[in-house]
């Protein structure tokens, strides 16, 4: 099976969230979160993937801020 290639392939591409507030929010339950977080580490680990790192510290941030509150 071919992989597609880590940062060189992806340094290209556009972000994936501008930062700002995102008015299509919609709460997951935890365990959801938590598979979802769990599948971006193992694609981080096995491919390195720009994309899989920037969307797994969006969650990161989300579930933080959520923690916190």
């Amino acid at each position: 099976m071919r992989q597609r290639g880590g940062d060189d392939a992806d340094d290209a591409a556009a972000p994936l969230h501008d930062g700002g507030q995102d008015e299509g929010f919609v709460p997951v339950p935890v365990g959801e979160m938590q598979q979802v977080i769990i599948r971006l580490q193992k694609v981080c680990r096995d491919i390195g993937s720009r994309h899989a790192r920037e969307a797994l510290r969006i969650l990161l941030t989300y579930v933080d801020k959520d923690s916190s509150s």
